[in-house]
């Protein structure tokens, strides 16, 4: 909620925005500060959330905007935040309710549910699926975080240590991402060549920045040596690539507790 007033004061004034959440960050109060603030969202609905409202949604009619209303026995949680309450208690929401089936590998049928306030003439259900694919990104980013620049695994117990563990792990990830994207803009793939949609190798590409970081921003202290270090980065990033092949999925694994005693996983 913090992050959405600030975004609300960097950009500018009646800026339209369309912010699009996972499960994790459903609820009303969230909701009803995004409709005061005329922000768009979509959000995907877990398991227990708006069961009421979802039952409404019949087969053949999986899209529909529905009354949502509160009464005492919905509002329990907020018993403490009288002026909330008393708000939810007043106020009807009209939230469009959308379900969209998806089909894995196996064959299997499964719905996902979204709530949302954007109307049907701005974005239809196909509009709501490429919507919520486009979310996907940010799964990506995280896992190369993890797994690709180890932003788990910290270098010392202090604050400051582990503020400055994080702060450059994402500084080498936003470096190798802008680097990627200018590339991929000058460089294009020939269509032609490949059977699948090719796109640079993250893996490789973070790699090379680890051998070439410090010789672009630090230990050259001339211009031109810099700049050839960053032009030897953006030529060699460019020669490995991968395919991009859609629809596949895999079943999620654990991979267990890591071992490194400085990982947050077992220090904090």
């Amino acid at each position: 909620m913090e992050h959405l007033e600030k975004a609300k004061e960097i950009l500018p004034k009646n800026a339209k925005t369309l912010s699009i959440f996972d499960r994790g960050y459903v609820s009303i109060r969230l909701i009803d500060q995004m409709i005061d603030n005329n922000q768009k969202f979509l959000m995907r609905l877990p398991k227990g959330i708006f069961s009421k409202e979802r039952e409404l949604l019949e087969e053949g009619n999986q899209d529909k905007v529905i009354k949502v209303k509160y009464d005492r026995l919905r509002t329990n949680q907020y018993r403490k935040d009288k002026k909330f309450r008393y708000k939810l208690l007043n106020t009807v929401y009209e939230l469009r309710f959308v379900n969209i089936e998806t089909v894995n590998k196996k064959g299997e049928i499964s719905t996902i549910t979204f709530v949302t306030n954007l109307s049907e003439d701005e974005f239809d259900i196909d509009g709501i699926r490429e919507l919520y694919h486009i979310r996907w990104d940010i799964e990506t980013g995280y896992r190369s975080l993890k797994s690709q620049m180890n932003v788990e695994d910290f270098s010392g117990y202090r604050d400051i240590l582990v503020r400055q563990d994080i702060y450059a792990s994402v500084f080498v990830y936003n470096t190798v991402s802008l680097t990627i994207a200018e590339q991929e803009e000058i460089s294009k793939f020939p269509e032609d060549r490949y059977k699948y949609d090719m796109k640079t190798n993250r893996n490789f590409a973070t790699g090379v920045l680890k051998t070439d970081l410090l010789k672009i921003f630090v230990l050259y202290d001339n211009k031109k040596a810099s700049k050839k270090a960053r032009k030897r980065f953006e030529k060699n990033i460019v020669k490995y690539s991968c395919p991009v092949r859609k629809g596949r999925s895999y079943e999620r694994f654990s991979k267990g507790i890591n071992k490194s005693k400085l990982s947050y996983r077992r220090s904090y």
